[in-house]
């Protein structure tokens, strides 16, 4: 798997990084998918969570037409948003097959409340990530 970076802000290993982002997404699209609600934003239709873990999360899909960011280069499928109030965190875009591209990360302690824990074990008590599953 390919992921291109363009704007990050992090102290993670390229790998790990990788494993993060496909982690978090998995995890966000089945917060949407339970959770979301359809919100008018900029006159389109978009799957919210509202204040997830303090957090608002938006995911966009090929159906829904709308404008990447120009940095972007071409139109992807998928799209996830994770902000906390206008901050954006985290942006990644995707297709069904290829790439993921990821337009912002900024790695912190709001990154943990979206990688679910390994399976049968807690976090560590102020631990500052949850440990990833193999």
């Amino acid at each position: 798997m390919t992921i291109t970076f363009q704007d990050y802000n992090t102290t993670l290993a390229a790998d790990k990084m990788i494993e993060l982002i496909k982690t978090m997404r998995t995890y966000l699209v089945s917060v949407v998918r339970s959770k979301g609600k359809w919100k008018t934003i900029a006159k389109q239709n978009v799957m919210c969570v509202k204040g997830h873990c303090n957090l608002n999360i938006r995911y966009y899909t090929p159906f829904q037409k709308r404008r990447s960011p120009a940095s972007a280069g071409k139109q992807l499928g998928y799209q996830l948003e994770v902000r906390h109030c206008t901050d954006l965190l985290l942006c990644i875009m995707w297709n069904e097959s290829g790439p993921i591209y990821v337009h912002t990360y900024h790695s912190g302690p709001w990154d943990t409340h979206l990688v679910p824990p390994v399976s049968g074990k807690k976090a560590a008590s102020g631990s500052k990530r949850i440990a990833l599953a193999s």
